[in-house]
């Protein structure tokens, strides 16, 4: 499932465990390297591609709002 792809993705990037409705970017638990290392992944995972204006604080900062993201990208 996606879900489980893309938090143990978040998991491994960060070094952390991750709770479902954890904020990621104002916790720290990633920060803007992460994140880049996160999307590198989740493009060759999901083979999706992100443009500039996906690269929101919004988009990033919780697994729900990463999850639709990547789904919204999958359905071109």
């Amino acid at each position: 499932m996606d879900r489980d792809k893309i938090k143990k993705l978040i998991e491994e990037v960060s070094g952390k465990p991750l709770e479902r409705d954890s904020e990621l970017l104002g916790s720290g638990v990633i920060d803007s390297m992460m994140t880049m290392m996160l999307v590198g992944r989740l493009e060759e995972i999901f083979g999706v591609t992100f443009d500039a204006e996906d690269f929101t604080h919004h988009n990033f900062n919780s697994l729900d709002s990463i999850i639709a993201l990547v789904a919204s990208k999958k359905k071109g």
